[in-house]
């Protein structure tokens, strides 16, 4: 199921960036017009090429914006393989999206040298598929995290406490008198 997350972001970023190339970019098929005005003011299909990371951060570094994004997806991807039925699926999920948004802009980086970007929002940086991607998986791990902790996962002292006087561990101990003060 993942796997099949992984490949249908993938491809679905490839084809929005290929069509955003081929109607909008220098010399296509559009005559290179750069952008359309969908809802004037608030939302464009504006073709961009960024040769850094988010917001235009780290420019000109290729090798360490190839290198870094494809160790991070061969580890979340390692993770969710061998953790598969010990997470929860959720934070599976998160991590592929995560994976996937990151293996769209690298295929791009590695091509072209850039990531084409072509979601315009106001005065917002202009993003495309992968990036929310990367975002909506942020979110969700987030989500899944919470989720976890408030029942209880294994990193919540609290909830482990919660969780054995709920299954009777507490009440056997107090029926005892260890839990008792004593005096």
């Amino acid at each position: 199921m993942y796997y099949a997350l992984l490949a249908a972001v993938v491809a679905l970023d490839q084809a929005t960036k290929h069509l955003a190339d081929v109607f909008l970019g220098p010399g296509s098929a559009g005559g290179g017009i750069g952008a359309v005005s969908v809802i004037p003011g608030f939302f464009d299909i504006a073709y961009t090429r960024n040769t850094g990371a988010a917001f235009s951060i780290l420019q000109g570094q290729r090798a360490f914006l190839i290198l870094f994004p494809l160790a991070l997806v061969v580890a979340l991807q390692v993770f969710v393989f061998l953790r598969r039925g010990k997470e929860p699926p959720l934070l599976l999920a998160a991590l592929t999206l995560i994976s996937a948004g990151g293996l769209g802009n690298l295929i791009d980086r590695a091509r072209l040298g850039s990531v084409v970007d072509f979601f315009a929002f106001m005065s917002f940086p202009v993003f495309n598929v992968a990036d929310v991607a990367v975002c909506v998986g942020c979110g969700l791990a987030v989500l899944s995290i919470l989720r976890s902790e408030r029942r209880g996962g294994p990193k919540s002292a609290e909830g482990s406490r919660e969780r054995a006087e709920r299954d009777g561990e507490g009440a056997g101990r107090a029926a005892e008198g260890e839990g008792e003060p004593r005096g």
